[in-house]
């Protein structure tokens, strides 16, 4: 055998040791990878898979008994831009009130409620705030339900005179909460007249001089469980300051208490928009509500 046929040789048999050992590492590597592996299967054909939860379905409706006593807490802030300040406006209020009677689904007919705190501050953003008590602050009233679900009111302690104002007795947020059950994801549009009712909505922005042409509120239900669901809100409204046209714009949430059966808070802020997409009238109304 020649020098060259042995280095041809050794060639050969380095590469077939080579080929080995390549082939050998793929076959290990797969051997070892679990994910290759086809899974096994039952013996009949059939295929198992773990069992998928219903989605959780809820129906929001305030419920309340006789002799129940809750806390709400309100406030409405606007504050605009002028041409040489900024004027800010708040209207605070906090109310207790006591379930007298309530119907088989819960919905109080008669109520108690005493008006604990109801003032206005008006001033300059930083500078002085002059502040008055309303006409209610101090009062206790019993309002009764009526057949449209608003509710006569009359004075019982303290004086004020109401007229014949109506009031809701669940609250203006009672009109954002749908009828029929809900799930995570759902989407409607709260009713125009739902907005329009005394008290409601539409009357705290109408108190601030705002002509109310069309709205429409959508609202979303962005979580739900066992305990809680929140909604988001987005209001768009159409309507003009005196004579000017305007279109005012809110984004909020809301919380109700799936375990005490009521809506525990309300968040609503935005208002007017002027150029560069500022505000020139910014409008923030909260509410906070729990049982004592």
């Amino acid at each position: 055998m020649t020098h060259s046929q042995s280095t041809t040789g050794s060639s050969r048999l380095a590469i077939c040791g080579l080929f080995v050992l390549s082939a050998l590492a793929a076959l290990l590597a797969a051997c070892g990878n679990p994910r290759k592996d086809p899974e096994p299967q039952p013996a009949d054909g059939s295929i198992t898979r773990e069992p998928v939860a219903p989605k959780l379905t809820a129906k929001l409706a305030p419920r309340c008994k006789q002799g129940q006593i809750f806390r709400v807490d309100r406030t409405l802030k606007v504050r605009e831009q002028t041409a040489n300040d900024i004027v800010v406006l708040e209207g605070l209020e906090s109310s207790l009130s006591e379930v007298v009677s309530a119907d088989e689904q819960g919905r109080a007919l008669v109520l108690k409620r005493k008006i604990e705190k109801s003032l206005t501050r008006l001033g300059s953003e930083g500078g002085r705030i002059d502040e008055t008590k309303n006409p209610l602050h101090g009062c206790t009233l019993e309002l009764r339900r009526d057949a449209q679900g608003t509710a006569s009111a009359t004075v019982i302690e303290g004086s004020a005179d109401i007229g014949k104002q109506k009031f809701l007795i669940d609250g203006f947020d009672a009109a954002l909460l749908p009828l029929g059950e809900i799930r995570e994801g759902d989407r409607w549009s709260v009713p125009a007249d739902e907005l329009d009712k005394p008290g409601g909505l539409n009357a705290m922005i109408a108190a601030q001089g705002f002509k109310i042409e069309k709205n429409e509120l959508q609202v979303r239900v962005s979580e739900l469980t066992e305990k809680r669901a929140t909604l988001e809100l987005d209001w768009q409204i159409i309507g003009s300051f005196g004579q000017a046209p305007a279109v005012m714009a809110f984004s909020g949430s809301l919380d109700f208490d799936r375990e005490k059966e009521l809506i525990s808070r309300l968040s609503l802020d935005g208002g007017r928009t002027g150029p560069g997409g500022k505000f020139t009238r910014q409008i923030t109304i909260s509410v906070t509500r729990k049982r004592e």
